[in-house]
């Protein structure tokens, strides 16, 4: 293959730069011959679960998440109390993933649970696992079933369906997020957005419109910003970026594909499915291209870990920063007094279309070998109920999957809360985000996230044109 994005591509697969939410080769390397779960491991080392006290007849070593995330960690630590004061022969051995794993990562996570089934060492029975965490776990064990095997599928226990709004339960989709089951409660729902810092915004002197905006638009605040870092000898970054979570790749470009794909549907009968694909895969990758001539995305894209670098659109590093409604809980932990100048954003559109980013997932799921199975299955279990849900949509101002309390007639109360009613009342239903590359290429086509996301990132730097990607992805696998 001469093509120059092959050649990209091809060193991409050898060397494994980047992981979608990861690490790079040399780290990945690591893992395989330093494995997480070594033979130390739980024997006095930083992943060594609490010993069963024996004043407690059972005790459930739990991996948490939202650790340090505003009050989603007093949801956390608040279910886990409830949860004993009913049980008091339980306990809890609650441990974030980042004390875990010395640090809070869905790559290193998806590679603890990976270890866990190859080395059949089920010291945890509740693990972290969303759907990117799912997916990674799938690419790394090259398995598309291993969900089946090795997770308990939720589905099979009625408090969990009464506990949980009927289209998660009815709608494929939920289940095809993780293997074709429901493997945790749907605690967290959410919606992409692009945050925007209005002091900064003002400062450029951008008139930003936080609903329906076009791609015009948006490309219109990029070209402004360019133009005023000329003028005056300033350096601040459209869009943020990191190395471990490519949310331009993720998000941006999802959501401009499939308005693309919507409206080729409604103008078009005489196209095929994947025709019709392949069409708003160029006029994407176009857009990505146009964007490039006004250097978008921070300097320090490459090098950013998200985690540790969340808060530089707080600091005036960046004007634009893609990310789900969850970015609320984040930065009013970091500064609530920044986080006052943080306004959210409808994502950009070709065209107008009546789907959306966003969805429900799940937080945790149990293994089927974890060593007090029922227990754990009935933590989870434990927070189906509508009080959590009540509870979650007041600590973390984002939409959940449980059922609430019949009583929701409640004040909105604050614009981060109005932009999600605002998208629920718009879309309604008609929610969906992807975390595969399946919804772009056909069956069979072999693109992974890592190699996608990446080629996208080499279009918006300028280093290859949309031209290059679309036939490289061609050479890669017949249409």
């Amino acid at each position: 293959m001469n093509n120059i994005l092959i050649i990209s591509v091809i060193l991409i697969i050898q060397v494994l730069h980047l992981s979608v939410f990861g690490h790079t080769t040399n780290q990945n390397k690591t893992f395989k011959t330093n494995p997480l779960l070594s033979e130390n491991s739980f024997s006095g080392g930083l992943y060594e679960p609490t010993d069963t006290s024996v004043s407690f007849t059972d005790t459930i070593n739990f991996m948490g998440h939202w650790y340090g995330e505003d009050k989603r960690e007093n949801f956390v630590r608040e279910w886990v109390q409830d949860y004993q004061n009913e049980n008091p022969d339980v306990y809890v051995n609650l441990k974030f993933s980042n004390e875990i794993m010395g640090e809070k990562s869905k790559f290193k996570t998806a590679w603890f649970i990976s270890e866990m089934i190859m080395f059949n060492n089920y010291a945890w029975d509740i693990v972290w696992l969303d759907d990117n965490i799912f997916q990674i776990v799938t690419e790394q064990l090259t398995d598309n079933n291993w969900g089946k095997k090795y997770l308990v599928d939720f589905s099979e226990y009625p408090e969990f369906i009464e506990g949980h709004k009927s289209e998660i339960i009815i709608d494929s989709r939920y289940k095809n997020l993780t293997g074709g089951q429901l493997v945790g409660p749907m605690i967290e729902g959410y919606y992409v957005l692009l945050w925007y810092n209005e002091l900064l915004a003002d400062k450029i002197g951008l008139n930003i419109k936080s609903r329906g905006m076009s791609y015009e638009d948006f490309l219109t605040y990029i070209k402004e910003i360019y133009s005023f870092n000329m003028e005056h000898n300033t350096n601040y970054a459209a869009l943020y970026e990191s190395y471990d979570w490519r949310t331009t790749g993720q998000y941006l470009f999802q959501q401009l594909f499939n308005s693309a794909v919507s409206e080729e549907k409604k103008s078009t009968t005489q196209k095929s499915e994947q025709e019709i694909k392949d069409l708003a895969l160029l006029k994407t990758l176009q857009a990505f291209e146009e964007l490039s001539k006004y250097d978008p995305l921070i300097t320090t894209y490459d090098k950013n870990q998200w985690f540790d670098t969340r808060d530089y659109v707080l600091n005036d590093s960046c004007v634009f920063y893609l990310g789900g409604s969850w970015m609320y809980s984040h930065w009013n932990s970091l500064d609530s007094i920044k986080m006052k100048k943080m306004k959210a954003a409808e994502l950009p559109v070709f065209y107008s279309t009546d789907s959306y980013l966003g969805g429900y997932i799940p937080t945790w799921s149990v293994m089927k070998n974890s060593p007090n199975r029922e227990r754990a299955i009935d933590v989870l279990l434990f927070l189906c109920r509508p009080k959590y849900a009540d509870k979650w949509i007041q600590y973390a101002h984002s939409p959940t999957g449980l059922k609430v309390s019949v009583d929701t007639n409640r004040e909105i109360s604050n614009e981060n809360e109005e932009i999600n009613e605002y998208v629920e009342r718009v879309y309604g239903r008609n929610i969906k985000f992807s975390a595969d590359t399946k919804y772009v290429f056909h069956d069979g086509q072999n693109v992974t996230q890592n190699t996608f996301y990446e080629i996208l990132i080499k279009i918006l730097t300028g280093k290859i044109s949309a031209k290059e990607a679309y036939d490289g992805f061609k050479e890669m696998d017949e249409f």
